[in-house]
């Protein structure tokens, strides 16, 4: 897979991607997988949701006091998420 991956990006990585990936290769060299039965999260009786998920994958549990005031808006989607993206200061911008 590493072969095949390479060969496919290599032309087209610039700089920060190609130490991206070096630092992403470097992390996944000491994980290893076994035949266990894998762990799962989700309970019996209820179904998967993003809310539960990203609770889940967020490990310092910040609370954002703007989240409240984004979703539960009367606003079109769009501009929530543009709205939750600002806050985050996750903007595709010259400044980030």
């Amino acid at each position: 897979m590493h072969y095949g991956l390479l060969t496919t990006l290599r032309n087209r990585l610039t700089n920060v991607a190609s130490v991206e990936l070096a630092s992403v290769l470097s992390m996944l060299q000491d994980v290893t997988t076994n035949d266990a039965p894998d762990d799962r999260f989700l309970n019996h009786g209820s179904s998967f949701s993003s809310r539960c998920a990203y609770s889940l994958l967020s490990s310092d549990h910040e609370i954002d006091l703007n989240a409240g005031y984004i979703w539960s808006s009367k606003a079109p989607i769009k501009v929530k998420i543009f709205g939750w993206l600002l806050c985050r200061d996750r903007l595709s911008t010259m400044a980030n």
